[in-house]
């Protein structure tokens, strides 16, 4: 993929503003300077159609000296939805962005908007949208066009399922994994206001990674929405609270009726096995765990979280008193028995299609999490994982519900 050379500030400004009388004005044969880095937020916006239902093809054509950070959004103009959105980065020279989108009605009018964050110098030269061939998407680099295809778009998270094989999705647990990896949607995810609403929801409350946090976000934003069945969220090992509260708070502001459970001892460790653990007991004990989480969903008005304290064999059993089904069960409690105890209980409550995510299989301290992974999943029930970067996640009743 051709990279463009840096540029130094000045040189950045000097360009934008030698293209165009000022900016963010058009001028002719120009679609408009977007960014000079000063500033962020919908820099640009341009109204094109009317366009007949069927495939469309859109570029967007400039020079981006530092496009982290800017994402552009196709708005149909009546209904004012979103019909499509991706990452603005260099495909080739002067090519920013491509893609190919299915409008599923007539659209009279199509808002094409740009956004940028701070520090983000970008020109905008032409912006075209037209109607296509189905896929008429052409990259000149072809070792990257799958992952531009496949990854730079929420369009694309809506792609039907090429099939199962062997209970799950490779598509799906690709489109995450190697996308996180390769920084495909990265800058998407972290554009998004829902994405910063969510993680300030868990600052400074939790120890797990920002890849893990998008990965997240994108199950629970694009993945469970598929799924036929309702199903609430369950996380075994919540420690400070920072992950749950992200959930609840992607579920809160999306409208979901999706509650989440967020089970832990909030006193540390409990007994944990020598021959299979490296963690002890009492690892992660914290004075008041579970003030600063409850002081935080009050603030936040998550009504969606539920904290259920006490060992899991001792307040699981109640719990499940209720005819409870899970769409997701988050595993992050890096010790053998816990880990064991927590599939077990939960695997027969998962809907079709369920996702069972796995913080801790691979960290090198968890070696009891991965054991319970191998002889559980692996050797007795025969299953295979989706995805192993960043979380290990596997589909119950796949095959089954879909």
């Amino acid at each position: 993929m051709t990279k463009l050379a840096e540029m130094s500030d000045s040189e950045a400004k000097e360009l934008l503003l030698a293209s165009a009388t000022g900016v963010g004005k058009l001028v002719p044969d120009m679609a408009g300077v977007l960014a000079d880095g000063s500033g962020d937020g919908m820099m640009f916006k341009q109204v094109q159609g009317p366009f007949p239902k069927g495939p469309c093809r859109f570029a967007l054509y400039g020079h981006a000296d530092s496009y982290v950070g800017a994402f552009y959004e196709l708005i149909d103009s009546a209904q004012q939805c979103i019909l499509f959105r991706g990452r603005v980065a260099t495909v080739e020279k002067n090519l920013l962005a491509v893609a190919c989108l299915d409008l599923q009605r007539d659209s009279q009018s199509v808002e094409i908007r740009v956004y940028v964050r701070q520090g983000t110098r970008l020109l905008v030269t032409r912006c075209m949208l037209r109607p296509c061939s189905p896929f008429d998407v052409k990259i000149k680099d072809e070792s990257d066009n799958f992952l531009y295809n496949i990854f730079d778009s929420d369009t694309l998270l809506r792609l039907p399922l090429p099939g199962a094989r062997k209970g799950v999705s490779l598509h799906d647990g690709a489109a995450r994994g190697i996308s996180l990896q390769q920084d495909k949607l990265r800058a998407f995810c972290e554009a998004d206001p829902l994405f910063h609403g969510a993680q300030r929801a868990a600052h400074g409350l939790s120890l797990v990674t920002r890849e893990r946090f998008l990965n997240m976000f994108i199950l629970l934003k694009y993945y469970l929405p598929k799924l036929d069945a309702q199903g609430d969220i369950i996380e075994f090992g919540t420690f400070r609270g920072g992950m749950a509260l992200f959930m609840a708070y992607l579920l809160k502001f999306t409208k979901s009726r999706r509650r989440v459970y967020a089970l832990d001892t909030f006193e540390g460790m409990p007994l944990t096995e020598s021959a299979q653990d490296y963690h002890k007991q009492g690892d992660f004990k914290e004075d008041n765990l579970m003030g600063e989480m409850l002081r935080r969903k009050e603030m936040l008005g998550l009504d969606n979280l539920i904290l259920v304290k006490g060992l899991f064999e001792n307040t699981v059993p109640t719990l499940f008193q209720e005819k409870l089904s899970f769409a997701l069960a988050h595993i992050d409690c890096d010790i053998y028995d816990a880990v064991a105890y927590s599939y077990e209980s939960v695997k027969d409550r998962m809907v079709a299609g369920g996702y069972v995510v796995f913080d801790d299989p691979l960290a090198a301290s968890c070696q009891g999490a991965m054991a319970a992974v191998e002889e559980l999943l692996y050797h007795r029930d025969k299953l295979h994982a989706e995805q192993v970067y960043p979380h290990m996640v596997f589909r119950l009743g796949l095959e089954q519900g879909f």
